[in-house]
């Protein structure tokens, strides 16, 4: 497994940037903080208000993305990310930006709060690269090319979907083999984040 990235302290939050609809017109709002329990916290209001707005096309969102995009980051070996998270059952994106795109736009895979995690626990979503969807501008491309792990350059997290609230919590984000999980399970393992903190997009 491969660290990417841990929101353990102000350090470690500090290369994310906001990524609002304010910036084209929308109302929501919304920060990425450390929380009491000493883990990153996204949280905000998504707004459906887009008012005059000439750029969005749709309802409201919220969004994090990690803002050192200069990094050519090799995921080859791996196949999903790992996320360890405690939300709300609101739907998020996880969005993946690969320097050999042939556009500029994303892949994303939507997820919610995991099945096995009641309200207010902790629970690890594994995310297949091959569930994710190449998009530009929040918008599903017709003809989808394959994701080039080879050159991840970017990674982020969006709030979308109904008016009102939000909150989730991070531990990390972790790039995993599916096929190699289990040898952590038979030996016991624990399969969050190391506490060391993050580098493999720094």
């Amino acid at each position: 497994m491969k660290l990417i990235h841990t929101f353990r302290s102000e350090e470690d939050l500090a290369p994310w940037e906001l990524v609002l609809d304010r910036t084209y017109g929308g109302a929501s709002d919304a920060s990425l903080s450390m929380g009491p329990d000493g883990f990153g916290v996204f949280e905000g209001t998504i707004n459906d208000d887009i008012g005059g707005s000439q750029i969005l096309k749709r309802g409201g969102f919220c969004g994090i993305r990690y803002a050192g995009r200069t990094k050519d980051t090799d995921l080859g070996y791996y196949d999903a990310f790992m996320l360890r998270v405690r939300a709300d059952d609101r739907l998020y994106l996880f969005n993946v930006g690969s320097a050999g795109a042939w556009t500029d736009g994303l892949y994303q895979s939507a997820f919610q709060r995991p099945v096995e995690a009641a309200d207010g626990e902790w629970g690890q979503l594994t995310l297949p690269f091959s569930k994710f969807n190449q998009t530009h501008e929040g918008f599903m491309l017709e003809q989808q090319h394959t994701m080039d792990t080879r050159h991840v350059d970017s990674v982020g997290l969006f709030a979308t979907g109904e008016p009102g609230d939000f909150r989730i919590e991070l531990d990390g984000i972790i790039a995993c083999r599916r096929s190699e999980l289990w040898k952590y399970l038979k030996a016991g393992e624990e399969q969050t984040p190391s506490a060391k903190g993050s580098d493999a997009l720094h």
